[in-house]
């Protein structure tokens, strides 16, 4: 029999199967979803930021008309932590309601349940709550003095790696470079705010739960230990996701709030968080303090690397910020030292944030190559190339493939690196002072455990499951591209079912993981669906040579006797050669930014990142995934900040009046990012590596550096500020 010809649907720019469902309305989301007998609970919050609750008076609240019951560590029901999937787990540290402990302002003590939202919201700002406060700890700066051994746990110190002798290095460098960083605390601000709803069914043992999630598996899970179901009656659904960003890759307080009012109420309930108490429900990236050491030869040839991060977690949690764990397998250098270090205050739980760590890392990583280019009179990209390396520098060993050459070569020339001013400052149109800036991309290459299933049917259909999510990114899209792709079928044919638990298992989408995890899974279930359609076809003596028509599917099926015909895929934690090779996808990120000489106002003008990230599954979707991380990197780098009380541990900016995130107007003039070919044919069925978290990666270092071209002042906090520019010597006076 010929070799069915193959189809193009994969690599194609491919609009968003489902964006008509988003664009009508048609598309539901957690909160959505229509359940008959359905209650409203609304949180109630803490107003102190450390100590123990000594009363709620309910009398008010419990008078107001259609209010059912109020939960709070007096009467809830119990629960345990929930357990841990692959990349996933409890946000927080301790189960909400079962005692009377705050650890943090704005930490969820209690839910109102009522017959309308309008009832429990009144109610629940009836609520009068009488507190035993304790001294709390909100400052991160106030305490860098405090010993890091009591802090220094298991999760940290597996981080903490060196290689030769970077002290030594470095004090025999006859370059040096030591200067330090710092990121603030940042919110996720997804654009659909956290929602659920959960129904249990006491009498069957049953828990649904419509949640927008990142993992619909792995909460099925997690709920699973922590309410004592059995999995197979527990089933999470999340059809769409407006938005995630690693917040809502873990199980937090009010997901397990509305469960157990659920299990208490003995009725369906809706919790839907509010945009000002998002702020205090998901989680953060943390803010860090850094300090990185190069050490080189006056040809820039690096000795020595240093890279010491230190964040604030909770006081009772020991979220590592790794911001220091990818910096060793950059660079081309003998003597490296990566340190982290957490110190506790009384904030909510940092988690998960688009790119973690390397985000952040890169920061100030890039900032100091920069530095260290400057300091020796040479181009940035000339240093990063003179110590560039085809091999993981913490393991020694290869990567599967590295483009990165290309990414610096292919940016230079569609930027015009060529007429960048290499001293600072003399450049200028009219007020404007105009910089350039680069720095490079990183994100290493990950693959976790995902099934999927494909069945043919007699009418011709092909359905596709599994128990992934789309948190946005377009995974329905490129599911349906590589079924047709494989199996020789129109992409109007197949049909893609995910977002339940109920489907063959998969993993988070986080990581920058789910469209190499998934899509490989799909790959082998058509693979193994098209064998047996071949084997069937030849049993019937018919001809595939032009693959699989909606009719010769229904012609094959009927001949058979059979109404469909199906197959399983999956892909495991090892599925490319982890042992003997590294994956990562690279990216060279270039910007060029205006700071007006008189006001400081520090404007991005333009950015490119150009991106090696294996095959792109569909060109128009993994580009609006970089340019997103791209936009995601400029909010941190030049408006985004967290503010906190320090006094009372509350957080002043928790709506996006206060809160400020780019809108059209930051973004300049342009906002690009450019896909390179490359092949790898380690990874997966396609050679797939992830571009969600890539295109934050180096655009806050990058913008830093357009702002030192321009000024000749460095900045090295985030996010920068006018105040900052206004405070130093200009390169160029007025």
């Amino acid at each position: 029999m010929s070799e069915i010809k193959k189809t193009t649907s994969v690599g194609k720019p491919i609009s968003r199967i489902d964006g008509f469902l988003k664009v009508t309305g048609r598309a539901t989301y957690a909160a959505e979803w229509q359940v008959p007998e359905l209650a409203h609970a609304v949180l109630i919050q803490s107003s102190i930021a450390a100590g123990e609750i000594e009363s709620f008076d309910l009398r008010e609240a419990l008078g107001v008309s259609g209010v059912i019951d109020i939960l709070t560590f007096e009467n809830s029901p119990k629960a345990s932590m929930p357990g841990a999937g692959i990349g996933t787990g409890p946000g927080e540290s301790f189960v909400p309601l079962q005692d009377n402990e705050v650890f943090y302002n704005g930490q969820f003590i209690g839910a109102v349940v009522a017959k309308t939202f309008e009832a429990a919201r009144h109610a629940a700002s009836l609520v009068r709550v009488r507190y035993q406060e304790k001294l709390s700890k909100i400052s991160v700066d106030d305490r860098l003095s405090e010993s890091f051994e009591k802090t220094r746990m298991m999760g940290v110190l597996k981080l903490n790696k060196h290689k030769g002798n970077a002290e030594k290095a470095f004090a025999a460098a006859p370059v040096k470079i030591e200067q330090k960083y710092s990121t603030a605390m940042v919110h996720h601000a997804p654009m659909e705010p956290s929602a659920i709803i959960a129904a249990w069914n006491e009498k069957q043992d049953e828990l649904r739960v419509y949640d927008s999630t990142q993992a619909v598996a792995d909460f099925a899970k997690m709920y699973s230990k922590a309410f004592k179901i059995s999995l197979d009656r527990t089933q999470v659904i999340a059809k769409f996701i407006g938005g995630g960003f690693g917040g809502k890759g873990s199980v937090w307080p009010h997901q397990l709030i509305a469960i157990l009012a659920a299990q208490k109420t003995k009725r369906p309930i809706k919790l839907s968080v509010t945009r000002e108490q998002m702020f205090t429900a998901i989680g953060y990236r943390a803010t860090t303090r850094q300090t990185v050491k190069l050490g080189a030869e006056r040809d820039g040839t690096l000795l020595s690397l240093e890279h010491q991060s230190l964040n604030a977690t909770a006081v009772n949690n020991d979220y590592v910020e790794s911001s220091a764990v990818s910096t060793p397998t950059l660079y081309k250098v003998k003597n490296w030292k990566v340190r982290h270090d957490l110190i506790k205050v009384n904030l909510q739980a940092p988690t998960f944030m688009r790119a973690p760590g390397e985000a952040t890392g890169s920061f100030a990583l890039e900032s100091a190559m920069d530095e260290l280019a400057h300091e020796l009179k040479l181009d940035p990209i000339q240093l990063a190339l003179k110590n560039y390396t085809d091999v993981d520098n913490a393991n020694g060993r290869p990567y599967t493939s590295k483009s990165l050459r290309a990414c610096y070569e292919r940016g230079a020339k569609e930027f015009g690196w060529a007429n960048r001013t290499h001293t600072p400052g003399t450049r200028r149109e009219g007020d404007w002072l105009i910089g350039m800036g680069v720095a490079l991309a990183h994100y290493p290459t990950r693959l976790f455990p995902a099934k999927a299933e494909v069945e043919v049917f007699e009418d011709g259909r092909v359905e596709v499951r599994s128990a992934t999510q789309d948190i946005g990114t377009g995974t329905y899209t490129i599911m349906a591209q590589v079924a047709a792709e494989v199996l020789q079928i129109p992409l109007e044919q197949i049909t893609i079912k995910i977002g339940d638990s109920a489907f063959p298992r998969s993993s988070v989408s986080g990581g920058s993981s789910g469209a190499a995890s998934v899509t490989t899974a799909v790959f082998e279930a058509c693979t193994s669906l098209k064998a047996k359609l071949i084997k069937l076809a030849q049993k019937h003596k018919r001809s595939t040579n032009e693959g699989f028509t909606n009719e010769s599917l229904s012609s094959l099926l009927r001949d058979a006797n059979r109404e469909s015909l199906k197959a399983d895929g999956s892909v495991g934690l090892t599925v490319f050669k982890q042992l003997v090779h590294s994956s990562s996808a690279f990216g060279a990120q270039f910007v060029e930014v205006r700071v007006h000489a008189e006001t400081r106002e520090i404007k991005l003008r333009r950015a490119l990142g150009v991106f090696a990230a294996g095959k792109i599954l569909n060109p128009k979707t993994a580009r609006s995934q970089l340019i997103g991380g791209m936009i995601f990197g400029i909010g941190a780098a030049l408006m985004e900040d967290t503010q906190v009380d320090e006094n009372s541990g509350r957080l002043v900016t928790k709506d996006f009046a206060h809160y400020h995130i780019p809108v059209q107007k930051d973004l300049g003039d342009s906002i690009e990012a450019l896909m390179l070919d490359e092949v790898d044919n380690d990874i997966n069925a396609y050679g797939s590596k992830g571009v969600g978290e890539l295109g934050i990666v180096g655009i806050a270092a990058a913008i830093a550096n357009a702002v030192f071209n321009a000024t000749g002042v460095r900045l090295r906090e985030l996010p920068m500020k006018i105040e900052s520019l206004s405070e130093a010597t200009i390169a160029i006076k007025t």
